[in-house]
């Protein structure tokens, strides 16, 4: 995990790690490290930060991840990044969930809303 401002100050030392082959930037914990709110966008000493683990991770041969959503995703990408989280659990499983119960409760009633 990249997300402290001490982390990315050690970052050549971390990516030489042997057995190290991925980091994973968590952008709400760095940016509140780097005196910024807690975001997934913050500019300034973020967007360096940002750019410069993605940099090193490429020189050291170590994939780097971020969290993020599905609009900052191609950002994340053009920077060098190749793992990138789009959704967490926390909202896809209820989003999922609604979906299968409005598709079971269509097919449990021939394609009528059994309950309203």
């Amino acid at each position: 995990m990249i997300e402290t401002k001490q982390a990315v100050e050690r970052l050549d030392e971390i990516l030489a790690v042997p057995g190290i082959d991925a980091v994973y930037v968590g952008p709400a914990d760095l940016s509140i490290t780097l005196g910024l709110p807690p975001g997934m966008a913050n500019g300034g000493a973020f967007e360096e930060a940002r750019v410069l683990i993605a940099k090193k991770c490429a020189e050291h041969g170590v994939t780097a991840g971020i969290h993020a959503n599905a609009s900052l995703a191609e950002k994340h990408a053009a920077a060098g990044y190749r793992m990138i989280t789009i959704s967490g659990d926390a909202v896809a499983i209820p989003v999922q969930a609604q979906a299968d119960l409005k598709l079971a409760r269509g097919a449990a009633s021939g394609g009528k809303a059994v309950y309203g």
